[in-house]
């Protein structure tokens, strides 16, 4: 199976635990749907990916991207039952590490209580 330029390979776990590697494609070949396969990546070192989040490089308020399109979904969350602490949260942006600077990779999201 490849998906997104990666390899995946099918082995022996879920529905064919304890099938023998030499075997698992005979025994796909007798399971009936619905079932569960278990795939695993073909990695090689070449093959890892890092995201880097540097929260010591907070970006000036005034590069920080798209900030009408915050304050449109903000509008329309806080007046929805349920939402009202939405009000109180802090977004903060940040110029990310060494991969991936210009890009939005990942949120981190402090607390989280009420």
């Amino acid at each position: 199976l490849q998906v997104r330029g990666r390899r995946y390979k099918l082995t022996a776990g879920h529905d064919l635990q304890g099938v023998p590697p030499e075997r698992l494609y005979e025994e796909l070949g007798r399971l009936k749907a619905p079932c569960m396969l278990l795939f695993q990546s073909e990695v090689d070192c070449g093959n890892d990916h890092v995201t880097a989040v540097n929260l010591t490089r907070p970006m000036p308020g005034n590069e920080v991207p798209s900030p009408g399109h915050v304050d449109m979904v903000m509008s329309k969350v806080l007046p929805k039952s349920g939402f009202q602490g939405a009000s109180r949260v802090q977004l903060s942006h940040f110029i990310g590490g060494p991969c991936e600077e210009s890009k939005l990779v990942c949120c981190v999201v402090l607390g989280g209580g009420g």
